[in-house]
């Protein structure tokens, strides 16, 4: 219920499912965006007692997130049902309507919409979730002789760490960073001090170039096409068979508000058509010079296409003029005629042939961005709209050698990344810059993706392996029920401030670590609660390529616990479980191999492997190159 012709566009798509700001770092400086009204100089954060009128503007924001899933329940109708018994939807929504509801009822909505069952982390039931949370916290904050104090805390809190942190805090760091914001953001506290500290993390957390080579083989290549001509010119009806040849390719326009590029054509059609005339037949010939260009642009709402501008010069020979009655004066007539037209004619036919190109440019690319769109809001945008997993912000621009996406995957109480990202080597290189597909992700994007998503969240196989499915298009191998092993699943640990991370990623030191936060891992009747499984590795660079090797083995411990703490009899039957369990996902070793296109012209470019990586300050740079083919290398020897 709540659960190619012009290639180049349905590839976007599938690249888009993954110009950077600068950040200045130092002391906390005494100007701020807002010092303007006092002066120049803000005044330390002061305490803001909170009101019945927060507690109402808050109550205003449930009731609207209520009203969503109001409208999502019709539109359901019959199968919302179990939904709305599950959530005690009428006797809630008759509290909603009282000046002071009771919390205690919303109290027990709110920890049903936090119960992690499958379909809650859907968007609606999520944003009612966050507002009921900041409702109830307001509603129980107002008047509390303690909440002076609090505010001061989280203040000083903040401005140490923001004071002592360096230009590439750890995620640790970052961390607790955010849970102050968070904390002061749902007190509404200390705006400007809150603009600050965003402002040090605002730096987008993912960024991808994509060199102008693979748009050239998504669009590019030779242009080699019979088609019928059917025309009429000075009164003269045409029919005959056209044959062009040529070569398509792609110029990318340096724009940095849009990705714009052009897909042009040059060719030169041969033909031979008959012309008939009131008595007479004409044979010609002809031979055209063709040039067409289709501007795409692109933006966080899709693709975009202006018309094809088209031009075409014809040139023919008339081989022959024949009387249908065999006529020779009448022959002779229509050569004289034809002679003196001739330049008339051809100047017509151009535009014609100008405009057919560029209809027929229009015909193919058109509904192609128009399926591109639609494919991607289907498979990509709504399905992480959902989920809450959207990017904030996304933005696409281009550079003369390259199309750059980039944004940052950062809800409310996120942060993004705090610098921007590493240059790879390759990326400098003017002979290899056009050739490459160059990613880089913050550790943030990852952090950010899986707290909006895992969040509280129950997960078991079952719904591990549907919705990598969804995603991928099919089962990895690692994910594959194993026949001998009892049933498995995971319960995230939920909203709450300090948070606990359901996945941390840290990229540093040449590598990697990830570590999983269960607050319960269960195996049958087995449970191990509030538990870590973390797993290191480095990149190591070998004569076949590239590969994560794990430090040691895998990491089991409590949320209190260091990592070397002995656990007792009871427990080691279930930590056996785990490192069997995410022994197969994290593996000793893991070669990375890759990727490569499998639909239209771009099956044709094979493999895409690391060339160079980049792993430090919280940030992973991988540039991929077309992998050489066998025998290469021995044959350029």
């Amino acid at each position: 219920m709540l659960s190619a012709k012009w290639n180049l566009c349905g590839t976007i798509a599938i690249v888009m499912v993954l110009g950077s700001l600068s950040s200045v770092w130092g002391q906390p400086q005494a100007v701020s965006p807002g010092a303007a009204a006092t002066g120049g100089v803000i005044p330390p954060p002061a305490f803001r007692p909170l009101t019945e009128a927060d507690v109402q503007d808050d109550l205003a924001q449930v009731k609207t997130a209520a009203a969503a899933i109001d409208e999502r329940f019709a539109a359901a109708a019959d199968s919302a049902e179990g939904w709305k018994q599950y959530l005690s939807w009428t006797a809630f929504q008759a509290e909603l309507q009282k000046a002071k509801p009771d919390t205690k009822v919303l109290s027990d909505v709110y920890q049903k919409l936090a119960a992690g069952y499958e379909g809650l982390e859907l968007k609606c039931f999520a944003d009612l979730r966050a507002v009921l949370s900041n409702y109830l916290a307001i509603a129980g904050s107002v008047g509390s002789p303690d909440l002076a104090a609090a505010v001061k805390g989280e203040i000083d809190g903040l401005a140490q760490d923001l004071k002592t942190i360096g230009p590439h805090p750890t995620a640790e760091q970052s961390q607790k960073i955010a849970d102050h914001v968070l904390w002061l953001d749902m007190a509404r506290q200390t705006p400007y001090l809150l603009k600050d500290a965003r402002d040090r993390f605002s730096v987008p957390n993912f960024q991808v170039h994509i060199g102008k080579d693979l748009l050239d083989t998504a669009i590019g290549g030779p242009v080699d096409d019979v088609a019928p001509i059917d025309d009429v010119i000075l009164d003269t009806t045409i029919h005959g068979m056209g044959h062009t040849e040529g070569q398509t390719s792609v110029a990318l326009n340096a724009d940095s508000g849009y990705a714009t590029f052009d897909a042009m054509m040059q060719g030169v059609n041969h033909s031979n058509s008959v012309g008939r005339n009131g008595p007479v037949c004409i044979y010609t010939t002809g031979e055209t010079c063709l040039a067409a260009c289709k501007r795409f642009w692109i933006d966080d709402s899709g693709f975009h296409v202006y018309p094809a501008a088209a031009s075409a010069q014809v040139n023919t020979t008339i081989n022959n003029i024949v009387s249908i009655k065999g006529r020779g004066l009448v022959e002779k007539i229509a050569w004289r005629r034809a002679g003196q037209q001739k330049c008339e004619a051809e100047a017509i036919a151009s535009q014609h042939a100008a405009a057919r190109l560029g209809a027929r440019i229009d015909a193919q690319a058109d509904p192609s961005v128009t399926q591109a769109n639609e494919r991607f809001q289907a498979k990509v945008r709504k399905p992480l709209e959902e989920r809450r997993a959207y990017p904030r912000s996304l933005r696409f621009y281009t550079l003369p050698w390259a199309l750059v996406i980039e944004g940052s995957t950062v809800a409310q109480a996120q942060l993004a990344a705090p610098t921007a990202p590493p240059q790879l080597a390759c990326q400098a290189d003017s002979g290899q810059v056009s050739s490459i597909i160059a990613v880089c992700v913050h550790e943030s994007t990852i952090n950010n993706f899986a707290e909006s998503v895992f969040t509280g969240m129950r997960l078991n196989d079952d719904l591990v392996q549907r919705t990598a499915i969804e995603f991928l298009g099919k089962l990895p191998d690692k994910l594959k029920p194993d026949q001998d092993q009892e049933p498995f699943s995971i319960v995230f640990p939920p909203e709450q401030i300090p948070r606990v991370q359901p996945v941390t990623v840290t990229f540093a030191d040449g590598g990697f670590t990830v570590t999983l936060s269960g607050l319960d891992f269960a195996s049958g009747d087995r449970h191990q609660r509030k538990t870590n499984i973390r797993a290191s590795y480095k990149f190591v660079k070998t004569p076949d390529g590239y590969k994560a090797v794990r430090q040691g083995d895998l990491q089991i411990y409590g949320f209190r616990d260091k990592p070397d703490k002995k656990r007792g009899v009871a427990q080691q039957g279930i930590v056996k479980v785990l490192q069997a369990k995410f022994g197969k996902i994290f593996e000793p070793e893991i070669k990375l191999q890759g990727f490569k296109f499998s639909e239209g012209k771009l099956a044709a470019a094979g493999q895409y492997v690391p060339q160079e990586i980049i792993s430090e300050n919280g940030w992973l740079a991988i540039g991929y190159a077309r992998a050489k083919p066998a025998g290469a290398t021995a044959a350029n020897n």
